[in-house]
């Protein structure tokens, strides 16, 4: 069955591989980007190098796909390898297609994610950036195997007059009503670079999902150009260049696996037909030509080990 391919398996598959010591793992999910915006997949309007290096120097996965087009079911199979109908995921308390504000349900505790499996060999973990997971205390990456957070709960355009979109640090609220803050992919630049800082002599596990270039778009004004999706793709993938060169002076940086993959957008807009849409993705249904539970986007992995052979 062609499906998404599950992070759990992936890490577990490098890592035996790689039996002799523990890598260190980044995965960055950038959240609205299509196949082809990024310059290795053919985008000729995106400046992306340090990505282009990655699938160089790496790997080009042309048939790597994402359980659904949506947020809240496409994280919830990163984080536990599994569809997103089998850890009720696919659909919020109202039957819509992504999680809201204050919502009643989030990924179950009980369920393992990659994070809690790493954490059991050692590692240190932390997740930067828009979980969209649930945003009760419980349902947070702080208890799900995460062992900090830095980031928004859900997505920038949720902003709403009673509960304004919160930057948060595990559980403590740092600032309110951020939907346009222009310095968030900075931030979280800064808090990446930071976490590789404090763990250089430690495996870690580094999950980067960033907030970009999910409406509305707030590029940075060093990447303000005339079209704002261009400036905010662009900001997000420059990010890229500062870990990833921090990431190369850790412990074990030779046999660092960095993974770089989106969350496609979807094609299908707001309402009964997104939601019926996210169903079809998660039973494994064919719908508007996409394949069979699944829905097409880029990923490039580089192994800093392979790269030296």
């Amino acid at each position: 069955m062609r499906h998404a391919l599950a992070l759990v398996f992936t890490l577990l598959t490098v890592h035996s591989a790689l039996a002799d010591t523990k890598p260190n793992f980044i995965v960055v999910f950038c959240d609205d980007l299509g196949y082809a915006d990024i310059g290795p997949f053919g985008s000729k309007t995106h400046d992306t190098p340090v990505l282009d290096r990655m699938a160089r120097e790496g790997m080009r996965l042309t048939d790597f796909y994402s359980t659904c087009s949506v947020c809240t079911p496409s994280r919830s199979s990163l984080m536990t390898g599994c569809y997103p109908g089998r850890v009720n995921m696919h659909v919020d308390e109202k039957n819509l297609c992504v999680l809201f504000p204050a919502a009643r349900k989030g990924l179950n505790p009980s369920e393992v994610t990659v994070a809690e499996v790493l954490k059991t060999r050692g590692y240190a973990t932390m997740a930067i950036g828009k979980w969209h997971l649930g945003d009760h205390p419980d349902f947070m990456p702080t208890n799900q195997g995460f062992d900090h957070y830095f980031g928004i709960p859900y997505s920038n355009d949720m902003n709403r007059k009673n509960v304004p979109l919160p930057l948060v640090r595990d559980l403590k609220v740092l600032a309110s009503g951020i939907q346009k803050d222009t310095t968030i992919t900075q931030q979280y630049t800064r808090e990446a670079v930071k976490f590789i800082r404090a763990n250089k002599s430690r495996p870690f596990f580094l999950y980067l999902p960033h907030t970009a270039v999910h409406l509305p778009l707030v590029p940075a004004k060093r990447f303000r150009a005339s079209h704002e999706t261009v400036s905010t793709a662009t900001g997000s993938t420059r990010s890229t260049g500062r870990w990833a060169s921090c990431s190369r002076h850790s412990r074990n940086a030779e046999s660092t696996v960095r993974r770089w993959s989106c969350s496609p957008p979807t094609t299908v807009p707001l309402g009964p037909a997104r939601a019926a849409t996210c169903r079809c993705e998660a039973e494994g249904t064919d719908r508007r030509g996409r394949h069979a539970g699944a829905v097409r986007g880029p990923l490039a992995r580089e192994n800093s080990r392979r790269n030296q052979q």
